[in-house]
């Protein structure tokens, strides 16, 4: 199995320097929330970057389904054009752990 971390914030909020004052709100935003709000093509899109971004092969999403976490983040069950499955939960700061049964 394997498990990664991945930091959303930087997808969600773009590019460039941040100042103090923007990173103090940046800090304060519920990034789980916003991937959660998203509309459905954009979901895939965050959840897609999450999985590449892990180092997985992952042509494109296929499917994205939200199942019951037993923590209070969010979770999808993700399904690649390959036919890969991963799971995704992403935290409030932003940060998402892709965990998947391919091998390393």
């Amino acid at each position: 199995m394997k498990h990664v971390a991945y930091l959303l914030s930087i997808l969600l909020t773009g590019c460039g320097s941040v100042s103090p004052d923007e990173r103090a709100v940046t800090n304060s935003v519920d990034y789980a929330a916003k991937v959660q709000s998203l509309p459905e093509s954009q979901r895939r899109a965050v959840l897609f970057r999450a999985i590449r971004d892990a180092g997985l092969d992952c042509q494109g999403v296929d499917a994205a389904e939200r199942v019951r976490a037993a923590g209070s983040q969010p979770q999808w069950r993700v399904r690649c054009t390959n036919g890969d499955q991963h799971l995704v939960s992403v935290d409030r700061s932003g940060t998402a752990l892709v965990v998947s049964r391919r091998g390393m």
